[in-house]
This record gives C-alpha cells, structure tokens and sequence, in this order.
C-alpha cells in the first residue's frame, strides 16, 4: 500500500485526507499545529522525517497562501525544501491548494534543483480542490501520475477531469474569482 503524508492544514488537503481514509488508506498528517482533523486519523506527527519517511504520495495544502491578493509562496518554499531535506525515495507530489498559473512548473524546478545529482523520480499534480469539490480536476503532464492518481481516487472516477497543470490552475483561479 502506498505511503501516503499530508503537509499543511488547509481545508481541501484536509477533506481530501478524510475522504482517503474513508476509502481505507492510512495517511500520515505533517500538522504544526498539533491537532487531529478527525478521529479516524492514522498517524499525527509534527517530526518531518518520520512524516516523510517513506513517503509514496505527498500532498500538499498549506490553507491561504493569499496575502493582500497576491501570492505568497514562502509557505511552499519551506515545504519544498523539507521535502529535498527529508525524502530518498521516488514520490509523487500532489498540490491541493488554489495556485497562480505556473506554480507546477516553479516548483517541479525548484525540486529538481534541490535535489541535485540524487537519484530521486518524482512528479507533481495540480489537484486544486482535492476531492472537496463537485467537479475533481487532475493537472499532470506523466500518464504515470496519471494512473497513480486514477488508482487512488478509483471510488471518484465519474467525477475526475484530467488536463494539464497550467490548465487546472488556470481552473481553480477562475472558480476562485467567481466566487
């Protein structure tokens, strides 16, 4: 069974967790803050290493990364660098806030640098919303993250719109202006 680690505490990465649990899969959630989000919690650590030990899927939702209308990536940047610091295995990243179009790609390379000569596959997916909302859309670019994605959320397949990552954020940003 895939290793599966939640950073962060925003509402979508958090409903998302809850939603995987339900399907049976245990979840190591990466808290700061030192609550339990639900009982049905497997494992509940502030310690970064044991939280990415391991770690198959990551997803990430660091809750508002708005300040005053712009962008505030020093959030992911701490994160991104936690992940190069603690992770020695292939993974695949899962990114479920609302991001500013280009984000995917920023941090695909940001990662690549951190990481150097290791030899470390990963990818990441735009998933804003996670499975919160009505309509699940899946930004990849490999058909692998694709299928491992495809796998995990198998119970919410008549609701999954897979596109590419500029598109899903492009997506999320419209959905976010509306509303």
């Amino acid at each position: 069974m895939k290793q599966i680690t939640l950073v962060g505490s925003g509402e979508q990465g958090l409903a998302t967790g809850n939603e995987l649990i339900d399907i049976g899969y245990p979840i190591t959630w990466l808290s700061d803050t030192g609550n339990k989000p639900s009982q049905n919690w497997m494992s509940v650590t502030d310690d970064k290493a044991k939280a990415y030990q391991n770690a198959s899927i990551i997803f990430i939702d660091t809750g508002d990364i708005y300040e005053a209308g712009h962008f505030n990536s020093s959030k992911f940047e701490m994160i991104l660098s936690e992940i190069a610091e603690h992770v020695r295995n292939d993974f695949l990243l899962v990114i479920t806030n609302d991001v500013p179009v280009g984000t995917n790609k920023w941090a695909l390379n940001l990662l690549r640098e951190k990481f150097g000569s290791l030899p470390i596959l990963f990818d990441i997916v735009t998933n804003p919303g996670g499975l919160s909302d009505k309509e699940v859309v899946i930004g990849t670019r490999c058909r692998e993250s694709e299928e491992v994605l495809k796998y995990l959320y198998e119970p919410y397949q008549d609701r999954i719109v897979y596109t590419s990552p500029e598109e899903a954020e492009m997506k999320s940003n419209v959905i976010k202006t509306i509303n």
